[in-house]
Formats: C-alpha cells, sequence, structure tokens
C-alpha cells in the first residue's frame, strides 16, 4: 500500500518507518491505519501496479525472450534446412544466430531464476538496444521511402523491439522494487 508522507506528501510505501525523500518519520498509527485498509498483501511497485500484476508482466517478458529466440533457433537448425531439402551448413551467420539465441534463451531462464547480475546486464542491454533502436527508425523512414511495405515492416518491428526493451527495463525496475520492500519488511520482523 502506498502512503502520502506526511511533511512532504511524496508517495512511500506503507512499510517505511521513515520517508525515503525527506527523512520524516511516519508514524506507526498512519502505517497501521494503511495496512488495515489495503494489508500488506496489497503492498504496491513504484508505478502503483500491484506486485502480482508486476510479477506476472516481468515472467510474460522473460518467457516471450525465451520462446520468441528458441522459434528462431528451431528455424535456423529445423525449418530452413527442411525448406531447402539439405542439411543446416553452418557458416559464419549461421553459426553467430545460432549463439545469440542461445545466450539469450540462457539470459531469459536466468531473469526468471532472478540471478542480480543477469538482471542488471540485461537492463543496460536494452538500454543499449533503444538508443539504437530509435537510431534505426531514422534510417527506416528512408526505407519506407525505397521498399514501401517492407519499410513500414521494419518500422513496425522496431517500434516493436523498443517497447520489449522498454517493457523489460521497466519491470526488472519494478521487481526490484518489491523485492526490496520484501527484504525490508523480512529484517523489520526479525527485529
Amino acid at each position: 500500500m502506498i502512503i502520502p508522507c506526511p511533511k512532504c506528501g511524496q508517495q512511500i510505501p506503507a512499510t517505511l518507518q521513515t520517508c525515503q525523500f525527506c527523512g520524516a518519520i511516519v508514524s506507526p498509527a498512519i502505517r497501521s491505519a494503511a495496512r488495515a485498509k489495503g494489508g500488506d498483501d496489497e503492498l504496491e511497485a513504484g508505478s502503483g501496479i500491484a506486485p502480482k500484476t508486476v510479477w506476472a508482466i516481468y515472467g510474460a517478458l522473460c518467457w516471450f525472450l525465451i520462446l520468441t529466440h528458441g522459434t528462431s533457433l528451431m528455424i535456423t537448425l529445423v525449418f530452413a534446412p527442411i525448406a531447402n531439402g539439405k542439411p543446416f551448413e553452418p557458416d559464419v551467420f549461421g553459426i553467430v544466430s545460432i549463439l545469440i539465441d542461445v545466450v539469450f534463451i540462457i539470459i531469459g531462464i536466468c531473469l526468471l531464476a532472478k540471478v542480480e547480475r543477469v538482471r542488471d546486464f540485461v537492463t543496460t542491454v536494452c538500454a543499449v538496444g533503444i538508443i539504437f533502436n530509435l537510431w534505426d527508425l531514422l534510417g527506416n523512414m528512408a526505407l519506407i521511402l525505397g521498399l514501401g511495405i517492407y519499410g513500414v515492416i521494419l518500422t513496425i518491428m522496431t517500434v516493436f523491439s523498443i517497447i520489449i526493451n522498454g517493457g523489460l527495463i521497466w519491470s526488472i525496475y519494478e521487481t526490484q522494487r518489491i523485492m526490496a520492500f520484501d527484504r525490508y519488511d523480512k529484517t523489520r520482523v526479525r527485529r
């Protein structure tokens, strides 16, 4: 549950004893009233979305990462050779494609396992990815003029990539906040 700080008015979790913004002490009466109203299990993430929903979005994005790269791997290793009527013949592009897919499948699994170093790495990679995707959008505008519908499809794929990267950054940040609140609650109970 999120409550306003009695001094500065900023929105803070009801579990905090002091405001994270101004340091003011939040009285136990205010925190108890908030918990009685919504319960600790209703503690919201920084965006105001319930933790169950944030974790569901996070899980969906992790599975999306695993499934899209797993599908790409299957296309490269199984379906493309069947369509071509000959076995997979590795070339540099094919090997790099396979390695990238395997790495992203492993990253998706590590994200589901909540491996902190991987979560930090993915946040950085997604931020860089967004920057490159924004740069690509400029080039895609020229492709629309030159390639017509294919340029439009490439532009839509680039926008979709920006949305997925941004969603991963957001969900990792929000789940980190939720895990921090959970750790805080556990240490508070031990005292």
